[in-house]
């Protein structure tokens, strides 16, 4: 069960609501839940995250990339148009 964070997540639907390509640096120190925000976030969503740790450094980051449905079918849309032309 995912308890807490939810002016997290609440900011995070909204960036998701957008019918646009978002990126979010998720940072802070280790073993702070970054990860499992991010998880918790795009259950049934489509978007990714990916997750980097620097190993001389405490600070952590995940990078979320949303790339939400609509924007995807605007982007095969302008890839098609530009290959026909």
């Amino acid at each position: 069960m995912f308890i807490g964070r939810s002016e997290e997540l609440g900011l995070l639907e909204k960036l998701y609501a957008k019918n646009s390509l978002n990126v979010v640096l998720v940072s802070g120190e280790y073993k702070i839940g970054k990860t499992a925000l991010l998880q918790e976030f795009l259950q049934k969503k489509s978007a990714a995250y990916f997750a980097a740790r620097n190993a001389l450094s405490t600070v952590n980051y995940s990078i979320c990339l949303i790339l939400h449905r609509n924007f995807l079918r605007h982007l095969l849309n302008m890839l098609k148009n530009i290959k026909s032309s």
